[in-house]
């Protein structure tokens, strides 16, 4: 060492592992009643957040799945027209059997999504929803006795067809976003879209707005109408509210 820093190591302590262990030895921890606290106030703010984030995924997984079914659904419309022609010159809607109905859905829509089941009328194998073929409103279950045609892709999405009025030639197709699973609530897992000779396809309520003379805006009606979007409502008008929004579910959502 020069010898200008001679000496100067004595300034500094020399530590050995015996020192070390002292150190480490007598070092202040949390005690066990700091730590249950802190675990504690972890527990209590997850409780208070995780409700939120369960529902804002549930929310955004269900409009992303319902897009893509929507979609799905207009490309089928798409190719059929490709085949069959402008929907002007399709065969008529006018159709007043469920196995009518059935083979006309099936030939001029859901034949282009390649389902894995599917069947026509009342007696059905396949099942819609948890309950037999009903489906939750308000509460309670109300049945479907006049299925006309039941479909399921190979994603599990599950489609039932409906009569709904002869005079307009206007069927509803209820779509259940995740089959058997809960909750069958319409809003939530189901939601409804017209076919008509007029529309090959729409959400349920757009037409009904186009028949109606309230004067309300389009999201005033889909939400206050008696099938509206909104608690204790009907709930059928949701997908078109959905749509309407931008594929979002706002905060009025009735969720």
């Amino acid at each position: 060492m020069p010898q200008a820093f001679q000496g100067v190591e004595k300034g500094f302590k020399k530590c050995y592992i015996s020192d070390m262990l002292h150190h480490y030895r007598y070092k202040n921890a949390f005690t066990l009643a700091e730590v249950l606290i802190t675990l504690g106030i972890i527990g209590i703010v997850a409780a208070m957040t995780m409700p939120s984030v369960i529902n804002n995924y549930q929310k955004k997984s269900t409009v992303t799945q319902l897009k893509k079914v929507y979609s799905n659904l207009q490309n089928a419309v798409e190719m059929s027209k490709a085949e069959h022609g402008d929907f002007e010159y399709w065969e008529k809607l006018g159709i007043t059997s469920n196995e009518g109905l059935y083979n006309y859905i099936y030939e001029y829509l859901f034949k282009y999504l390649n389902p894995i089941e599917h069947c026509g009328g009342n007696n059905c194998p396949i099942l819609f929803g948890e309950n037999n073929g009903y489906y939750k409103r308000n509460g309670g279950y109300v049945s479907q006795n006049r299925v006309g045609a039941r479909f399921i892709l190979k994603d599990g999405v599950q489609f039932m067809v409906i009569h709904v009025n002869a005079e307009y030639m206007v069927y509803n197709i209820y779509v259940d976003l995740n089959g058997n699973k809960r909750p069958n609530t319409l809003g939530r897992d189901i939601f409804v879209l017209n076919f008509s000779q007029k529309w090959p396809l729409r959400f349920d309520g757009l037409y009904q707005y186009d028949l109606s003379e309230d004067g309300k805006s389009l999201r005033d009606f889909l939400i206050s109408d008696y099938h509206g979007c909104k608690k204790n409502y009907y709930g059928s008008y949701c997908g078109a509210l959905i749509q309407l929004d931008g594929w979002e579910i706002k905060n009025d959502y009735p969720w």
